[in-house]
């Protein structure tokens, strides 16, 4: 016969079985309940959120200020993220994705605007009508009319030439164009003119909202929000030219940068905030906080290895916080005072007139900016790194996104001039204040918080 110590430890070995049987049955049954069934792409899922987004108050109140020509917004299309959130290349992807998507909202900004200054610039010229003595006629004889109709083009031709002449054409060159070719002749020089124009004023676009979504399929998908106002232009005039920065005291936070973005990080909402935004401090000044991030993979590693792959991450995040501001102030910025190459203007004209896809007006415009950060020389005095974040992505177990904020603002330029010596003031009509003291697998979509109101643009 069986012992009792045998019975009873044979009938506990069976309980167990039991145990982790319905543990294992359990954790079946939880995991075919979380299975993703969403059968949308993360381009769908992203379409639904924006349009979402346009029916919300900030969308409707940037709208209602756009169809009052009060300021332009630009809604990005979204974007497809080359690696989706479990892999190691998501944060790389996701900045490459967003740069992308801002700069689609900037080739529309140069379509729109362009198209308006040229409809505007044609008007000047051909809406005035001949005035009503050139119609009248005491007589109406055949070749009085005739003759009239004579003086009529007449009068139209000189306007065209007029017009000519406004959009650089020589008369040398006026006069070896036929008649019936002016019109065309005058429509592609101020295309032309206008797309140079155009881009003069690009700097005045800023990014104010960013969207993720990833699908079942562990694709990712951004878009981008962005808006162009005479205010942001102003601005980006002044940090240009080193002109002093006014502040607009009914835009003061009363927080500084530091607080926050510290809160930010606190409350893990710097997690869904990506690239260039400007934001007022607790004086009123505008400035530029530039979010970075990155990522890296942290399965399978040593606490020390994992420590470096976070080092080298944020190392890389705060680079790129840095050169999106460095290419604001460089390439951006520099648009105010050097518009778009003759020949680039031409190339971006043709390709507007072919009704080409659009990435290929984005390489244009994309290539002018790169040529034009090559080229300046900006001083970036008073960067300041704001603070750096550690987190889980929380729809991929194992990746670790990191962040890095990075601002600029009139303030951090005087302190620094003060530093050193420096009677160069960037920060008007109010003393620099030191605010050291201040630092206190699903289908997913996540949105950054808004920073602004639609006011201040």
């Amino acid at each position: 016969m069986m012992s009792k110590i045998a019975y009873t430890a044979l009938a506990g070995a069976a309980l167990m079985l039991a145990a982790v049987a319905a543990q294992a049955q359990n954790a079946e049954s939880a995991s075919t309940e979380r299975q993703c069934t969403d059968s949308r792409t993360a381009t769908e899922i992203l379409d639904r959120q924006i349009l979402d987004w346009k029916n919300g108050d900030f969308g409707k109140a940037l709208a209602e200020r756009d169809a009052n020509r009060q300021l332009v917004l630009l809604i990005g299309t979204p974007q497809l993220v080359n690696q989706g959130p479990s892999s190691a290349q998501f944060g790389k992807s996701l900045e490459l994705a967003f740069a992308k998507s801002f700069l689609e909202t900037q080739t529309q900004f140069v379509k729109m605007r362009s198209q308006e200054i040229s409809t505007n610039t044609a008007a000047e010229f051909f809406n005035a009508a001949p005035a009503e003595a050139e119609y009248s006629l005491e007589e109406e004889e055949k070749g009085r009319l005739m003759r009239l109709g004579e003086k009529l083009f007449t009068l139209t031709e000189a306007k065209l030439d007029e017009a000519l002449r406004s959009a650089g054409v020589s008369d040398d060159e006026i006069k070896k164009i036929e008649p019936s070719k002016k019109v065309t002749t005058f429509k592609d020089r101020i295309s032309r003119s206008s797309v140079a124009k155009a881009f003069g004023a690009v700097a005045g676009v800023l990014p104010v909202q960013n969207f993720v979504a990833t699908d079942c399929a562990n694709g990712a998908a951004v878009a981008m929000v962005s808006v162009f106002s005479e205010r942001n232009l102003d601005f980006a005039r002044d940090v240009r030219t080193g002109k002093p920065v006014l502040a607009d005291k009914d835009q003061a936070s009363g927080k500084t940068l530091n607080a926050v973005v510290d809160a930010e990080i606190s409350s893990k909402d710097v997690l869904d905030i990506y690239g260039l935004r400007k934001a007022y401090d607790q004086n009123g000044y505008p400035s530029l906080v530039s979010y970075g991030q990155w990522s890296f993979v942290s399965g399978g590693v040593t606490p020390r290895n994992r420590e470096m792959k976070r080092k080298a991450a944020l190392i890389q995040a705060e680079s790129n916080a840095k050169a999106q501001i460095a290419n604001y102030l460089n390439g951006s910025a520099k648009s105010v005072t050097e518009t778009m190459a003759e020949e680039t203007a031409e190339e971006f004209t043709k390709v507007t007139r072919d009704n080409r896809e659009d990435s290929s007006a984005a390489e244009i415009v994309e290539k002018q900016f790169d040529q034009m950060s090559s080229n300046a020389q900006v001083k970036l005095t008073g960067l300041r790194t704001l603070g750096t974040w550690t987190l889980e992505h929380p729809m991929a177990p194992g990746v670790i996104m990191v962040g890095s904020i990075v601002a600029w603002s009139p303030q951090f330029a005087d302190a620094i001039n003060q530093a050193t010596g420096s009677k160069k003031r960037q920060a008007a009509s109010a003393p620099v204040q030191a605010d050291a003291a201040d630092r206190s697998g699903q289908v997913d979509v996540r949105s950054s918080k808004v920073k602004n109101n639609a006011a201040d643009f």
